[in-house]
């Protein structure tokens, strides 16, 4: 029978053998105090917290970025942005696969129409924008009309977040 890991069990033998090194590092020579530091190393969560289980939304997979432009969806130029660094260090790298609603963003952005995004943190709501507006520049440079001036506005409700998105658009246009 094959015995399954048990992230419980597991941290209790974790949080155990700490203790342990603990109490073996210090010699309290004071039979007193050496009782206290046993009994104050042995109170629940004195040493660690938790553990902690977190359970990450699933979304639905699509196409990658290098299927939609081998589709003729988007721009082929997408493949020289941020040099020639490995894919998977790339702010939108080409070969992983988009979530599904990124991918239904991305799609009717191209056609013109309008989109809302409403979906889980951490599920890329951002690219459900951005790759769109990039496109539409990529495809201005490969059709020799790209000219000054304002093609989108992007408004971020915290500093925080406007100047971390900043940054990241920096290396993806460098």
């Amino acid at each position: 029978m094959i015995k399954r890991f048990n992230p419980i069990e597991s941290s209790e033998n974790l949080k155990k053998s700490f203790i342990d090194y603990i109490r073996s590092s210090f010699s309290i020579s004071d039979v007193e105090y050496s009782r206290l530091f046993v009994k104050a190393l042995a109170k629940e969560s004195i040493i660690a917290k938790g553990p902690f289980l977190d359970i990450g939304d699933a979304f639905e997979s699509g196409n990658s970025l290098k299927q939609l432009i081998e589709s003729g969806l988007v721009s082929s130029v997408f493949t020289q942005l941020e040099g020639s660094i490995p894919d998977s260090e790339k702010e939108i790298p080409i070969n992983r696969s988009l979530y599904k609603h990124q991918e239904e963003a991305i799609i009717r952005a191209v056609q013109g129409k309008n989109l809302i995004v409403s979906t889980g943190t951490g599920s890329g709501k951002t690219e459900c924008f951005l790759i769109p507006i990039i496109n539409k520049l990529l495809l201005e440079i490969e059709n020799g009309i790209l000219d000054d001036g304002v093609r989108a506005i992007i408004i971020y409700p915290m500093n925080a977040l406007a100047n971390d998105q900043m940054k990241r658009l920096r290396k993806i246009l460098r």
